[in-house]
């Protein structure tokens, strides 16, 4: 304990005699915090991605518009007959964002009710199954599967939705758009361990007559 003591003063009085060590202790971490400050920056900028727009409407160019005058986005033209997947392939791009087409779904079950007299409401029709949704997320199970037939990794994530509000005003998604999930798509880094499958009997019931 002695001898660390007495380094300990030791160097406190070579410390305080050498004005330069000073100065290089004291004011040198400071000029590194302030040029670590201005030239490191953790916003995403200038992320090459590709837009391909099913819809063709003034909603989804409206939503084009505002990824390409984004600062975190640099939208690279998709060639003649060129897909995302292909774009990504070449690293033309780092993502590809594809715009579905939308359309209004009918409700012909409610229409039917209610041309009889009847009151759609009391009845469970597609509006209420939300057929809309169940059709968005047979299109996202087809995308997945093709995209693991691709090589390519990709889940479809709830997370994002903690902070749909403020996607869907950063995106410019407007009504009758809504947001339901976002999909990471990207190579993977390794192949994952395949996980054991559930027995058949555990996930399906048969019902015969």
């Amino acid at each position: 304990m002695k001898r660390i003591i007495a380094q300990v003063r030791k160097e406190l009085t070579q410390f305080s005699r050498d004005k330069m060590t000073v100065v290089l202790a004291l004011v040198l971490p400071l000029i590194i915090m302030w040029l670590l400050g201005c030239a490191v920056s953790l916003t995403v900028t200038d992320l090459p991605v590709v837009v391909q727009d099913w819809d063709q409407t003034v909603t989804s160019r409206r939503y084009y518009d505002t990824i390409k005058s984004s600062l975190t986005f640099r939208v690279v033209e998709l060639g003649l007959n060129e897909s995302p997947e292909s774009a990504l392939d070449k690293g033309k791009a780092r993502a590809a964002i594809v715009i579905p087409q939308y359309r209004p779904y009918p409700d012909l079950i409610a229409d039917l009710i209610a041309s009889g007299g009847g009151d759609p409401a009391a009845f469970s029709t597609a509006a209420a199954m939300q057929a809309e949704l169940c059709s968005t997320s047979a299109a996202v199970m087809a995308l997945l599967l093709q995209a693991y037939a691709e090589g390519l990794g990709a889940c479809w994530m709830a997370g994002p939705m903690v902070a749909r509000r403020e996607i869907e005003a950063a995106l410019g998604i407007a009504p009758p758009w809504r947001m339901i999930g976002a999909i990471a798509l990207g190579h993977p880094a390794a192949a994952p361990t395949p996980k054991p499958r559930k027995p058949l009997e555990r996930v399906v019931s048969w019902i015969e007559d």
